[in-house]
């Protein structure tokens, strides 16, 4: 007889929820949506929603953290505060328009801008065919803010640390359906510092959050980049004036990969690989180069004999006789936190 082996914390996955309504024929699915949410709200019917009404949820729970990712049509809801009084929220509204209406006023949520909101009191909300995320977090968690947090309730959080959030929760987000049990702790502290910086703002708050921080920075940089690596004026100096970070941060943050003028040459190189592998041969080999942000032919041919250990030729030949190309390796949240994500 076979032992079975149980999984470790290193590869169970934390819990998760997953609800669609594209489950159940176009008049079942507003009630089916309505009863899902039931708990959190009371949305106000239309005679619309009997003709179908297409939303979607995913929650992970982290133990400390719910995080729910969702989509919805044009829809209006209660929410009574009968849920959980200690429970906050913070949302990122990705598309669509999200207004609130309560007691304190009137509120309107900004697309890729995080705002918090409180459960503890009642509130109406208009959504005009949105996608969000949001994060559910217990104000027992982060008792040393908890004043601060009730006097930014319904507002937008639009200092400096707000790209910081944002930048974490869309990580977190990103690697939802990877996260393991292994992981949770390091998910959770990492929030609970950056709200801490993010709120109380001394010194002692930014060093505990230094490394949350820094791996949200290194990812903005990262995607930066990415967005405009083949343009042959991306510079360190340009990347700081764009971001606003100091040429001295920028070293230490891509210390590790040599430099960033390093990091964005090796980014080019895989462009160039990935249009070699995936090209009909029509494209010359030069033109790609210059495609990908290289200014010199004979620079890009040394660089990349250097990094692969063939030339770009031998990537076409190869691939034009069918030759698989090299895998990469799957990123996960430890290797964002310590900013070792695979290039």
């Amino acid at each position: 007889m076979t032992e079975q082996t149980q999984p470790s914390v290193d590869t169970l996955r934390l819990p998760r929820l997953r609800f669609s309504t594209r489950a159940f024929e176009a008049p079942e699915q507003f009630d089916a949506w309505s009863q899902f949410v039931a708990n959190l709200s009371d949305i106000k019917r239309t005679p619309d929603m009997d003709k179908g009404f297409d939303a979607a949820m995913q929650v992970v729970d982290t133990g400390v953290l719910n995080l729910m990712v969702f989509h919805t049509p044009t829809l209006e809801f209660l929410h009574h505060a009968t849920f959980d009084p200690d429970c906050l929220f913070l949302t990122i509204p990705r598309r669509g328009s999200i207004r609130y209406t309560s007691a304190d006023g009137e509120f309107q949520g900004r697309i890729g801008e995080p705002h918090l909101k409180s459960l503890a009191k009642p509130f109406r909300t208009e959504m005009t065919n949105v996608a969000a995320t949001a994060l559910f977090f217990s104000r027992e968690k982060v008792p040393n803010i908890a004043h601060q947090l009730d006097s930014a309730y319904q507002s937008a959080i639009s200092d400096p640390m707000a790209c910081i959030l944002a930048e974490f929760i869309t990580t977190v987000e990103r690697q939802a359906d990877r996260l393991t049990l292994a992981e949770a702790n390091t998910v959770n502290d990492a929030f609970v510092t950056l709200l801490g910086a993010t709120f109380r703002g001394t010194t002692e708050a930014f060093g505990d959050a230094a490394a949350p921080i820094a791996a949200a920075q290194y990812s903005m940089v990262r995607r930066f980049i990415d967005k405009n690596l083949t343009s042959p004026r991306l510079t360190p100096n340009g990347i700081c004036a764009s971001l606003k970070i100091s040429r001295r941060h920028l070293y230490y943050l891509f210390e590790r990969n040599g430099g960033v003028m390093k990091y964005i040459t090796q980014q080019r190189l895989e462009k160039c690989h990935a249009a070699l592998v995936k090209g009909t041969g029509k494209d010359l080999i030069s033109t790609i180069a210059y495609q990908h942000g290289f200014t010199n032919l004979s620079s890009f041919y040394r660089q990349f004999q250097n990094r692969y250990g063939y030339a770009p030729g031998d990537v076409r030949v190869a691939s034009l006789n069918g030759l698989t190309p090299r895998n990469h390796v799957v990123s996960t949240f430890q290797d964002w936190f310590t900013r070792t994500e695979p290039e």
